[in-house]
């Protein structure tokens, strides 16, 4: 008898190694799928072909065509929204009938929208953070958003993570945590574009994650994993994690959601725990294979094969032999010490009161966390992907990593000499300057301050200023929490509009400002690179960073850092 046939879907997706080693090992002849090739799970010796597909978040009815004409296969397995949400559209199609790897419907329109989640789950006894929907952004003054912003933050969620207009184009919407008014209203008219929002108070804590096998609503296999490093650092899919006991409410509330849906298939229901203030909050539903998947297989929860033989023989996985193991994303968890090392730098450089944005972080002490490496020499730990009898994916994740930091390496050494040239730079007498532009990327923050800040001081000498943008558009206005501290500092920017500088205006200018190692190298190249200046490099620190997703401390640093700059500026035009 020939091995059944399943076409996996998403092969780009964080579970598509493991989905693809489970069901090679369990015997099944495998087609992986996606709109690129470069993910390290096309690599495994288990995949006897490899497709591609129109991206369905492009053109949605011309992936839905492409599957119909793909239909010849015992099962298929959608791994992502991007593509399950797509072919539940066409679920009844004559060719597709029966080989879907989807919930019933109605556990679809529910689970995969955020807000019916929250109010089934409320209704079951089952508790959310605190929450609001608005539909549109003058309903922000309606609710007590400054009340939960005092307590940190606010986290943004449109209701629906993936939407499709009526062309058959879509959207990926991520998941936003703002920390301040400005930031709010920003952000908000950004995902209201799409359709209604959640507005959540921030709560602390750390991730746990439920997974689930389920039949026709009764739970036959449960694993739990807890967080142990997340990204981003303010909360979010982990790096780093490791399987625990499904701890209780939270199993017996995952199946009592997943009852009330009927649910058929996998799922993820995601909380968010809080030890010290002993407190648990049901995130969200995930109805699809997770991203830390290969952390249940290696525990012995082999998710994606008891689903094909669960929905291909009807037959229920038997116990698992648990295992307490760890497991580790290979390139998402080096973005984390990354990230982490950032952070403990920043905070040597403050030596003295955080930010208040600074408590968000999910940080933990980089020698644990490097000493912790350590468990893989133990058996009891691994990386996602990593097998003896299937090398390819994690081979070819290793030479991706090694390309992405050897060339990271060679662009930091490349910023270095820049800015140590920029400061140099300053050194040398500077050329007949009479007209002085100053520019970033946007002209909505650094250029809008600087130059509003030089042009009163440089006027009296006869000089005359302008700021624009190198990247972005005319006609933007400047951020509210960005204008609210320049306001404090004595710089209007209420009238500011935007405006992007074309070569006419270098021309102009006899002396050319910049921020950053970005404007560096856009100009690096041009006829204006022999009158372009770094303004910070004049105080010493060439980068001046872009305030934009600020908060208003970390706002406040950087136009402190403007100013000293500007001061020495006009000193150095003043003196003969």
């Amino acid at each position: 008898m020939s091995a059944r046939r399943i076409l996996v879907l998403d092969g780009n997706c964080m579970a598509a190694t493991s989905i693809v080693q489970s069901l090679g090992r369990a015997g099944y002849e495998l087609t992986l799928a996606a709109e690129k090739h470069d993910h390290p799970a096309f690599r495994s010796r288990f995949v006897a072909r490899a497709l591609k597909y129109p991206n369905p978040m492009s053109d949605k009815r011309a992936f839905q065509e492409w599957a119909v004409n793909e239909s010849g296969y015992d099962l298929i397995i959608p791994s992502s929204e991007r593509t399950l949400i797509p072919l539940d559209e066409i679920r009844d199609h004559a060719a597709l009938a029966g080989k879907l790897a989807l919930p019933p419907p109605r556990a679809v329109a529910i689970g995969f929208d955020k807000e019916r989640v929250r109010a089934l789950a409320e209704e079951l006894g089952i508790r959310s953070p605190e929450n609001v929907v608005i539909a549109r952004l003058e309903e922000l003054a309606d609710h007590p958003l400054g009340r939960w912003l005092e307590r940190g933050a606010l986290v943004l969620k449109s209701v629906r993570s993936k939407v499709w207009g009526d062309g058959g184009g879509g959207r990926d919407l991520t998941v936003r945590m703002v920390t301040s008014q400005g930031e709010l209203e920003r952000e908000a008219a950004r995902l209201l574009a799409s359709g209604p929002i959640q507005v959540q108070a921030w709560v602390p804590g750390h991730g746990i994650g439920i997974g689930l096998l389920v039949d026709r609503g009764e739970t036959v296999m449960a694993f739990a994993h807890e967080r142990i490093h997340e990204l981003p650092l303010t909360g979010g899919g982990s790096s780093y994690r490791r399987a625990i006991d499904p701890p209780e409410p939270m199993l017996s509330q995952s199946k009592k959601l997943l009852r009330a849906l009927e649910w058929h298939g996998v799922a993820m229901v995601e909380f968010r725990h809080s030890p010290e203030r002993g407190e648990t909050f049901l995130m969200e539903l995930n109805g699809r294979f997770w991203g830390s998947l290969a952390l249940a297989t290696f525990a012995g929860y082999d998710f994606p094969a008891a689903l094909a033989r669960l929905l291909l023989d009807g037959k229920r996985p038997p116990p698992p032999e648990a295992r307490r193991v760890y497991a580790r994303q290979l390139a998402r968890d080096l973005d984390w010490f990354k990230e982490v090392a950032r952070v403990r730098a920043g905070d040597l450089r403050r030596r003295g009161e955080m930010p208040s944005e600074r408590k968000l972080l999910l940080v933990r002490p980089l020698v644990r966390s490097v000493l912790e490496l350590g468990r893989l020499a133990t058996g009891r730990e691994t990386f996602d992907g990593a097998a003896l009898d299937d090398p390819g994916p994690i081979a070819k994740e290793a030479l991706d990593v090694v390309g992405r930091y050897g060339g990271a390496v060679g662009r930091k050494a490349q910023k270095w000499l820049a800015e140590r040239d920029a400061v140099r730079a300053w050194r040398r007498p500077l050329p007949d300057v009479r007209r002085v532009l100053v520019v970033c990327s946007g002209n909505i923050c650094r250029s809008a301050y600087a130059g509003a800040r030089l042009a009163p001081s440089l006027a009296p000498l006869g000089l005359e200023v302008r700021s624009g943008a190198l990247l972005g558009r005319s006609g933007r206005p400047s951020p509210a929490l960005f204008q609210t501290v320049a306001r404090r500092r004595g710089v209007e920017l209420l009238e500011h509009r935007s405006y992007h500088v074309d070569e006419a205006d270098l021309d102009w200018a006899s002396l050319v400002l910049i921020m950053d190692d970005e404007h560096h190298r856009f100009l690096k190249t041009t006829p204006a690179r022999a009158k372009v200046r770094w303004l910070g490099a004049i105080d010493g620190t060439a980068t001046i960073p872009d305030p934009l997703d600020f908060g208003e401390a970390d706002i406040e640093r950087v136009l402190e850092r403007l100013d000293r700059a500007c001061a020495r500026l006009v000193a150095r035009l003043s003196t003969p």
